[in-house]
This record gives structure tokens, sequence and C-alpha cells, in this order.
């Protein structure tokens, strides 16, 4: 369970944690930790049109709390992206993989014609969002 203080979220059903931020663009290199909207992750780029996004803060005092943050199931997942006014003509878009809750890791691929693109320059308005509804409780959820 993820050690953090948290509100409530209106659900259907309990134990559900709303993970959500977003980031600036920075073509091929790391997004400005100073452009991130949102709290409880970090953002790295990994390869060409590949970011990887943990969950958690960093390290707590004398390590009291892990460093990030573990949930027992994705309920659900999106992410887009937010182009420039003048970035007419670009055809990029987001796909969520490899998402690992044990190491509270998953990746953001950016797409172009299903290869792996780098987004453009940091500018005004480009920016990468996420959204994750992750289960706090292992135990088996309801469907339907």
């Amino acid at each position: 369970m993820a050690a953090k203080n948290k509100y409530e979220v209106a659900s259907l059903g309990p134990n559900l944690i709303l993970v959500a931020g977003s980031f600036a663009m920075n073509a091929g290199s790391n997004p400005d930790a100073a452009s991130r909207a949102g709290r409880g992750f970090s953002v790295v780029w990994t390869a060409a049109g590949r970011l990887t996004v943990t969950l958690g803060s960093g390290s707590s005092p004398l390590g009291l709390f892990p460093t990030t943050d573990r949930y027992f199931q994705l309920v659900s997942a999106s992410a887009l992206v937010e182009l420039a006014a003048g970035d007419t003509g670009v055809d990029l878009y987001p796909q969520l993989r490899n998402v690992n809750l044990t190491n509270g890791t998953f990746e953001i691929a950016l797409k172009t014609a299903a290869v792996d693109t780098n987004p453009p320059a940091a500018a005004a308005g480009r920016r990468i969002h996420f959204m994750l509804l992750l289960s706090n409780t292992s135990a088996v959820p309801t469907r339907g």
C-alpha cells in the first residue's frame, strides 16, 4: 500500500487512487522537473520517443517510506499529447507501455505512424498528460 496522505475520490469501488500529472516536452532529453504538474511522480527520457514515469516522491527522511509507490492493480489509464497552437500537421500520439506496479513504473511511448518519435522541443503549450486509476487493495474487484 502506498504510504502517502490521500484525499477521497468519489467512485463506485473502495480503495481507488487517482494519480494524474503532466510535464513539458523536451525533444530527446529529460523533461524539466520544474515543468511537472501533479504530485507523486518523476519522469525521465529513456530512448527515442520513450519516457519512463516512476510513481513516488523520492526518499523520505531516514528512509521510513519507500521511494516508489506500489499499487496492487491498474484499473484504467490514459495519456495524451497537448500541442502548441502553431503545431499544425504534427502527428504524435502516446501509448502507455510496460506498466510495472511492483516497481511503480510505466512508459509513455510517443508514436508517429507506429514509430517511436521524440517530441518537439520544449515550448509553451507542448505537454504530455497522463492519468492512472489504481487500486490500493489486493481484493479481487467486482466486475460489471
